[in-house]
C-alpha cells in the first residue's frame, strides 16, 4: 500500500508513506539528494522505496522546501527535515504497524546532510523540536561539511543558496548547519560512500567519521570500492545492496 501525506501547508511539505504486506522489519525515513535543489525531488527514491517495502520495511519519503521554492526561507529546508520525521507520530495514529522504536533515517548526497544534521541540530537555530530519536542514522554519499561544500564548488553555489550567505557573511550559520561541526552525534552512524564518487568528494565522509572518532562517536564508513554517486538510488548496485545488508543486520 502507497499513500501520500502532508505533514505541513506548502505543496513541498509531503511525503509518501509505503506499507509493507504482514509485519514490518522497521521504519526508514529517506531524504532524498540533489544539493538541496529544485526540481530534483523524492521520485528519486522511487525504486528503492519498493526495493525495501518488498523487503519489509515500511518507507516514509520525504519531500521538502527546497532552493528554487519561491518565498523560502534559509531556515525552511532545516525546519521540514524536522517536522516530517516528527509527522510519523500522526501516522502511526492511521497506522499502528509503524515501528517508531526502530526508525532509521536515511539520506543520499544533500538528503545525508540533513539526516545527519538532524541528529544533531542546534535547538537555537530553529524552533521545531526532533520528537522521535532516531535508532540510527545512515548516511549515502552524504555531505557533511558545508564549508569545504562551499570551498569545493561542490553542486555550484548549492550551499550558498540553502543558508542563502556565503560564510564569510555568517560563519555562525554554516557552524549551525554544518554536520562536522555539530560533532559528536549520539547515535549510531553508518556511512556509505563510492571511492569514484564524482560529484561529493569521499574525504568528506572520511573527514567526518575520523572526527567522530576524536569525539568517541559510534560512527562506521564502509567505502565502496569503484562505486559512484548515484548507485544509492538504484536498488540494483552493489552499493545498494552493501546498505540492504547493513540495514537488515540492525533490524
Amino acid at each position: 500500500m502507497v499513500i501520500e501525506s502532508s505533514y505541513g501547508p506548502d505543496p513541498s511539505q509531503r511525503g509518501i508513506l509505503y506499507l509493507p504486506h504482514g509485519g514490518s522489519r522497521g521504519t526508514v525515513c529517506l531524504f532524498h539528494g540533489g544539493f538541496w535543489k529544485m526540481p530534483y525531488d523524492l521520485h528519486q527514491f522511487d525504486r528503492v522505496c519498493e526495493a525495501l517495502m518488498l523487503r519489509g520495511y515500511m518507507v516514509w519519503n520525504i519531500e521538502y522546501r527546497r532552493t528554487g521554492v519561491p518565498g523560502r526561507e534559509w531556515t525552511d529546508t532545516f525546519e521540514d527535515a524536522v517536522m516530517s520525521v516528527n509527522h510519523l507520530k500522526e501516522l502511526k495514529k492511521q497506522f499502528s504497524g509503524i515501528d517508531l522504536k526502530n526508525l532509521t533515517v536515511m539520506g543520499h548526497s544533500a538528503g545525508g546532510h540533513l539526516a545527519l544534521w538532524l541528529g544533531n541540530h542546534p535547538e537555537t537555530m530553529i524552533e521545531t523540536k526532533l520528537e522521535i530519536r532516531p535508532a540510527r542514522i545512515i548516511g549515502l554519499s552524504p555531505i557533511t561539511d558545508l564549508m569545504g561544500c562551499y570551498e569545493r564548488e561542490a553542486g555550484g553555489n548549492a550551499v550558498e543558496e540553502l543558508l542563502q550567505c556565503t560564510p564569510q557573511e555568517d560563519r555562525i550559520k554554516y557552524e549551525s548547519a554544518s554536520p562536522l561541526e555539530l560533532l559528536p552525534l549520539n547515535i549510531p552512524t553508518l556511512i556509505f560512500h563510492g571511492d569514484r564518487d564524482e560529484y561529493v568528494p569521499v574525504e568528506m565522509s572520511e573527514g567526518y567519521a575520523g572526527r567522530s572518532k576524536e569525539f568517541e562517536g559510534d560512527c562506521t564508513l564502509i567505502t565502496i570500492n569503484g562505486g559512484i554517486h548515484m548507485d544509492f538510488i538504484d536498488p540494483g548496485t552493489i552499493s545498494f545492496r552493501k546498505v540492504l545488508d547493513a540495514l537488515e543486520l540492525r533490524h
